[in-house]
């Protein structure tokens, strides 16, 4: 788990039959955004077999704000 605050997302890749193949568990870490959730808004398979997912992370900046307030774009390429 990383030293700075951070904020999470996971991905979940099932078969067509809705059975788990394999959970991610994604950390962003950022030294002034706190109290946060990231958010996964889609994603998209890639030619090469992998997946690109564009979401956010919405916190606080060091605990100034309220939850939430403060927002960064998440872009991974999985």
């Amino acid at each position: 788990m990383p030293t700075t605050p951070y904020i999470d997302g996971f991905l979940l890749r099932t078969n067509s039959q809705g059975d788990s193949l394999w959970l991610r568990h994604y950390w962003y870490t950022d030294s002034i955004m706190n109290d946060g959730t990231g958010l996964f808004y889609d994603v998209t398979p890639t030619s090469d077999g992998g997946f690109i997912a564009v979401g956010t992370m919405l916190g606080s900046i060091a605990g100034n704000d309220p939850p939430g307030a403060s927002q960064d774009v998440w872009v991974l390429k999985v």
